[in-house]
């Protein structure tokens, strides 16, 4: 599973922490023979940010691994913080009249993908 990502403008830095771990998930779950992946994308952040994860998800979908992913808006818990977090308060006010605002818990995402990735398993 993926769990990296973050935004950064640095460009080394954006493709150490996005790029290169979905490539190094998907060669390790291809020669590895695994029955799933595991991917978070994003759907709230800077436009390169977010096109980049959806990028990454066709760029894994297209494996002969399958792919189970979930693309939450802001993910918060578990001990998180940093600049984007401190949106959470204004983010769930927000949430109230539009889901594409609204931050999610970070065990809500673990258990969604985690869902996705037993069906997968299954087939």
């Amino acid at each position: 599973m993926d769990f990296v990502g973050a935004p950064s403008n640095d460009p080394q830095e954006f493709k150490k922490l996005n790029q290169q771990p979905a490539q190094v998930m998907r060669a390790v779950a291809e020669t590895r023979n695994v029955r799933a992946m595991g991917f978070i994308g994003g759907t709230l952040g800077p436009k390169k940010f977010t096109s980049t994860k959806k990028e990454l998800i066709k760029y894994l979908q297209a494996s002969s691994v399958p792919l189970a992913y979930v693309e939450p808006t802001l993910v918060y818990g578990a001990g998180r913080k940093d600049k984007m977090t401190r949106n959470v308060p204004l983010l769930k006010f927000l949430g109230i009249f539009s889901a594409k605002f609204k931050p999610v818990l970070v065990g809500e995402v673990v258990e969604k993908l985690r869902q996705q990735l037993i069906s997968q398993a299954k087939d």
